[in-house]
């Protein structure tokens, strides 16, 4: 048995609130835009390919429901002829992440974005004393490359400010 996954970057489509919406619990909302379908698509095509490549019989395809795949030459041209026509949405699919990036608007005092903050320029949770943010959810957007360099050198810069610039 083998697990397949794809990093697959994300269009700016989400919505964080500052209250949950009251049915759901989710404090945010996220649609998948047309860049978003076609990137999913290919990288579901491609992985059962590199499965039969790999040997593999069959796929689980990770779907609402779930699709359990054979994976001969028949049934992957029938997949992928049915998944050029399917409207995806968030809901058709079960999507996870490692590394979720943006949502968590991060703007100084003197922008003209301020009413849309979420953390200040000082990396400072807006409307509180002692609560900071210093991950990937401060991006603008998705880099749609892995975060990794990127975010432990933006909480180097947090840890200066929230420290006192002693470090």
């Amino acid at each position: 048995m083998g697990n397949f996954g794809a990093l697959v970057g994300a269009e700016s489509k989400g919505v964080v609130e500052r209250t949950p919406d009251i049915l759901n619990g989710r404090s945010f909302s996220w649609e998948l835009g047309d860049g978003d379908r076609t990137n999913i698509k290919y990288a579901l095509s491609t992985l059962v390919e590199i499965g039969r490549q790999a040997g593999a019989t069959r796929a689980f395809i990770p779907t609402e429901p779930g699709i359990e795949l054979p994976l001969d030459a028949n049934s992957i041209a029938r997949f992928r002829s049915a998944l050029d026509g399917f409207s995806l949405t968030m809901n058709s699919l079960r999507l996870t992440t490692a590394h979720p990036q943006g949502g968590n608007g991060m703007y100084g005092d003197s922008s003209s974005m301020r009413e849309l903050r979420v953390v200040d320029g000082e990396y400072r949770v807006d409307g509180f004393e002692n609560v900071f943010v210093a991950d990937a959810s401060l991006f603008p957007s998705t880099i749609t490359v892995n975060p990794q360099w990127t975010i432990m050198a933006m909480s180097s810069l947090a840890a200066k400010s929230v420290l006192g610039k002693t470090l």
